[in-house]
């Protein structure tokens, strides 16, 4: 359990499991120095979103995020503070995960019109299937780097898709191990990849970022799951672009320009 700071708020991070706090941890530098609301504290969850569903959802038995997570242990509450009163930024990063038992077209509408917020309630970040989207990379005729158009359905179970991604992606470490530590540069490369992708399912062409629609996305990977396919993508490099796009986009190109094999 991780002690909070009571002289100045945080920014809570709330990913799914060990990996992706592990993942996350990595990219201080190429992510999480552009959230200057007095530090940021990453927290896993340790099971998928549709468990936040019933108690906040259907049920209210809770009126916050911060209440269920001291409820539950998984944060800690100073003394004469609230639990929904600790946080300044409230982000979750989690795997839409289509083949989970608790799984629900409803249930994800739902979750992610609830998080919507993240000086409220919180703001969600779908990852499409899942975190490892994110290295799920291909080079096309012309040796360019990019993220793969479609992922059938069936292949989404958490060991299939993992599998595959391992095997097939062409984002490796100069080892030839696929993704074994993210730097900023190859954080970098992947943002920008992220983003391209994002404005190809979108069709959305050029202009400056403004703000990641999520809801928006979540219709058309809906739309696409119930034809038998996902669109592989990460969202939480848009994170950072919602923050701040502008300091963002020029970091990531900063560190694409000045990396030396």
């Amino acid at each position: 359990m991780i002690s909070i700071n009571t002289n100045r708020k945080k920014a809570l991070v709330l990913v799914e499991g060990q990996t992706e706090r592990r993942q996350l941890a990595r990219l201080d530098q190429g992510l999480y120095r552009l959230l200057e609301q007095g530090g940021y504290q990453i927290t896993y969850f340790g099971t998928s979103i549709y468990e936040l569903y019933d108690p906040l959802i259907r049920e209210r038995k809770f009126d916050s995020l911060g209440s269920y997570l001291h409820y539950k242990g998984i944060v800690r509450c100073p003394e004469g503070i609230r639990p929904q009163d600790q946080f300044s930024l409230i982000y979750l990063i989690f795997d839409l995960d289509p083949l989970y038992h608790l799984y629900d077209d409803d249930k994800i509408r739902a979750l992610q019109h609830y998080f919507s917020d993240e000086t409220g309630p919180g703001l969600l970040y779908i990852n499409y299937p899942m975190l490892e989207a994110l290295f799920d990379v291909e080079r096309n005729e012309d040796g360019l780097l990019h993220i793969r158009e479609r992922c059938p359905l069936e292949e989404c179970s958490s060991e299939k898709y993992k599998s595959h991604v391992r095997s097939f992606t062409a984002f490796r470490a100069p080892s030839g191990h696929p993704f074994s530590k993210l730097s900023p540069y190859c954080f970098a490369k992947l943002g920008m990849l992220s983003i391209a992708r994002y404005r190809q399912i979108m069709n959305i062409t050029g202009g400056r970022w403004f703000f990641s629609d999520l809801s928006g996305l979540l219709a058309k990977e809906l739309a696409a799951k119930n034809q038998g396919y996902i669109y592989p993508l990460s969202c939480f490099p848009f994170m950072a672009l919602d923050f701040n796009a502008e300091s963002t986009i020029s970091f990531w190109q900063q560190q694409i320009a000045s990396f030396r094999p």
